[in-house]
């Protein structure tokens, strides 16, 4: 089985993924567009020209060619500032309220708009969710019918990044249908983890994407925007690039690694083997852990095909990675301090789950080439650690 150079096991991919082989061997290869793609010379036109089959090589992975447009920016949390602040700027412009709507086990770049929206006289709706991280849609649609007068903006969670838990795209579908509200996809943890990744639904507003989640440069991410929507004031401004959504100099070498990093992944990602593997690793934890802990989310009527996301008993966050990192094993923990000190997981806590368990998740995701023969040499190495881990108390 594949180690990384170190001879690690890297299991964070939720965090970010290592470079895909396509952009790996054009990095190796060094041959660079580096003008400035705004310039009239040649070697500026070159970079525009390097540019714009990107981006239709991005467009083009997706079902939302003839739908929608895209803009890039320096990730998803400037995806998602950029959609939610601007709205709520162009409607300050215009005299009205924004009611925006989100869950509570969203990513905290949606979660920390809170203060932002309210100070300039916004309103900030939270849903919550059960133990399993689902929600009532029939409560949701009618408390936004129930708003007072402005303009609705709900940011919908694909795949959550934590626990793995899939929210269907119909059901926001058929919210946007009854309420007229504006959807915001975060489409982050979706790539390569959930079949059908690439079929997106026409009607929602936004989804916005961050490159390195699957196998792209760090420092880029992408959003697309329906042809037609709200035009929402730009979050930066300059030379107004990339028609006035988001100005500065393009990032070429980003935008480049993007689209290569979605070829690779159409040809290395197989939904049926990859489930076939994150199955059976739930299974097999579930089996380890009963009585010692919990698997999150496991009842959930739809999840991912790479996340791991669970609890033990008498341990914390910090001593559970330790354990891994010492026996090669690179994997992810919830929120915790600079000082070491643990704090409980928000997420955690959002689903029901008391401080102590809050302080105990750890977080296993694979790469888009998980296959159930990876899963079970990945599960002899991953049972080594948490036999040796778990309190003798809860042991069998």
């Amino acid at each position: 089985m594949e180690k990384l150079a170190s001879k690690r096991y890297y299991f964070d991919y939720n965090a970010t993924s290592p470079h895909s082989p396509a952009v790996l061997k054009w990095l190796g290869e060094g041959d660079f567009v580096f003008a400035n793609s705004s310039s009239g010379h040649f070697s500026g036109k070159n970079a525009l020209h390097s540019i714009n089959e990107a981006v239709a090589g991005v467009l083009g992975h997706f079902d939302v060619l003839a739908s929608h447009n895209v803009f890039f920016h320096s990730g998803a949390t400037e995806g998602i500032n950029s959609i939610v602040k601007g709205m709520a700027h162009s409607l300050s412009l215009e005299g009205k309220k924004l009611h925006f709507f989100h869950s509570s086990i969203d990513h905290s770049a949606v979660t920390e708009l809170k203060d932002y929206l309210e100070f300039y006289g916004h309103f900030v709706h939270c849903w919550s969710v059960d133990e399993n991280a689902q929600f009532d849609l029939k409560k949701l649609k009618k408390a936004i019918k129930s708003c007072s007068p402005g303009t609705v903006l709900v940011n919908y969670t694909y795949v959550n990044n934590e626990i793995g838990v899939v929210w269907p795209l119909e059901d926001i579908k058929s919210l946007k249908e009854e309420t007229g509200a504006i959807i915001h996809v975060d489409a982050v943890q979706s790539p390569g983890k959930v079949e059908g990744w690439e079929a997106l639904l026409p009607d929602l507003d936004y989804y916005t994407y961050s490159s390195h989640k699957f196998g792209g440069l760090k420092g880029v991410g992408f959003t697309f925007v329906k042809k037609n929507s709200y035009i929402v004031e730009p979050l930066i401004k300059g030379g107004g690039q990339q028609d006035g959504k988001r100005a500065g100099t393009l990032n070429t070498m980003g935008i480049i690694s993007t689209t290569l990093a979605l070829d690779d992944l159409r040809q290395t990602y197989r939904p049926k083997e990859s489930y076939e593997g994150i199955t059976f690793l739930r299974r097999e934890l579930k089996v380890l852990l009963k009585g010692k802990g919990k698997v999150i989310g496991e009842d959930a009527p739809l999840l991912n095909s790479n996340t791991l996301f669970f609890t033990v008993k008498g341990k914390d966050s910090n001593s559970l990675l330790m354990a891994f990192d010492l026996n090669q094993m690179d994997v992810g923990i919830g929120s915790a301090c600079s000082s070491g000190i643990v704090s409980p997981n928000r997420i955690l806590l959002e689903l029901g789950y008391d401080k102590p368990t809050a302080k105990s998740g750890l977080r296993l995701s694979f790469g888009p080439d998980l296959s159930l023969e990876k899963a079970k040499f990945y599960w002899t190495e991953i049972e080594k650690v948490l036999k040796r881990v778990i309190p003798q108390s809860f042991q069998d």
